[in-house]
């Protein structure tokens, strides 16, 4: 008989040693923070504190595979860290769906930033989920916040729709399209396009990019939002090194704008609805993998079986 419990805080301490920003002084232990948020289990989920009293900048990068995401975030951080910001990007890479291992080029692209000690890149595999995400994505986000990052970046694999979650983890949502996105725009526009603060068309140096950019102002324009907040639209290029001093400002812009006209509280109950909900589907996944479903005659005997057993798994 499993007994009940108050979940219990991890031993190990995953703050900063000791500064209120991060400098580099711990790059091991911030590593070491990262990976034990990446594989956390129930208990130290629940832990979590989704309220932070230093939460850094959080800006989410989204958009279709091959637009450049990559790319563009490691030419935007160079100029935040010139300004003397710290950056932190947790960049989710797609997992293959045979091995469940990742590409992780992500860290590849960003390689040659040269970003003394301020800037650190962790590629984290989407494993399982259908949302661009990764597993306790939110945890991995509030290391940096512990650790006094002035900007974290979440960059995820461009799922479409499905990603909306990216709304109330971050602050800001970065869209990033490349040229020839019209269907891009049609499959997208119910979903991730109504959540984006931001619009970045890349490779505007390309012909066709003068084309997506009047469509998107012309698909923007008939949006209807209660939002005081303007979606903008950008060009960018890092062929041409154009656009991102407009990027950077409208970035800073819309977090103006985003502490001054934002739910908190609703964010944060967002926030735990997901993580609740992450929790109960990964332990579904697991109940279900050590089950044999060949002995059950209906779906019904699975769910009266199998649903109890839930709660009493690790103790809950």
């Amino acid at each position: 008989m499993h007994r009940r419990h108050a979940p219990r805080r991890s031993r190990r301490d995953d703050r900063a040693p000791a500064a209120v920003k991060f400098d580099g002084s711990n790059r091991a232990g911030l590593a070491k923070a990262i990976t034990r948020a990446s594989t956390a289990g129930v208990e130290q989920i629940l832990a979590q504190d989704l309220a932070p009293e230093h939460e850094a900048r959080r800006i989410g990068f989204t958009g279709p595979p091959g637009s450049g995401k990559s790319t563009l975030i490691a030419n935007w951080a160079e100029r935040r860290l010139q300004r003397g910001r710290s950056v932190g990007v947790l960049a989710i890479d797609p997992s293959s769906p045979i091995s469940q291992g990742a590409i992780l080029g992500d860290r590849i692209r960003m390689g040659s930033i040269d970003a003394g000690d301020r800037f650190f890149i962790r590629s984290v595999a989407s494993t399982r989920l259908h949302d661009g995400l990764c597993h306790n994505a939110l945890g991995i986000l509030g290391v940096f916040d512990r650790w006094g990052f002035d900007d974290a970046v979440l960059e995820t694999v461009g799922v479409g729709q499905a990603e909306c979650n990216i709304r109330f983890m971050t602050g800001t949502v970065v869209l990033v399209l490349p040229p020839n996105s019209g269907d891009v725009i049609q499959a997208m526009k119910a979903g991730i396009m109504e959540i984006a603060d931001i619009h970045v068309v890349n490779k505007s140096d390309l012909p066709e990019a003068c084309t997506l950019t009047r469509e998107l102002k012309s698909v923007l324009s008939l949006r209807r939002s209660t939002s005081t907040w303007t979606p903008k639209v950008i060009e960018v290029s890092a062929t041409a090194a154009t656009g991102f001093e407009e990027l950077d400002a409208t970035i800073d812009e819309h977090y103006d704008w985003y502490r001054e006209n934002t739910d908190r509280e609703a964010i944060r109950r967002k926030r735990i609805e997901y993580q609740l909900s992450e929790i109960v589907s990964h332990q579904l996944e697991s109940l279900l993998a050590d089950t044999d479903l060949d002995r059950y005659r209906s779906l019904a005997a699975v769910y009266t079986d199998v649903l109890p057993r839930l709660t009493k798994e690790d103790g809950y």
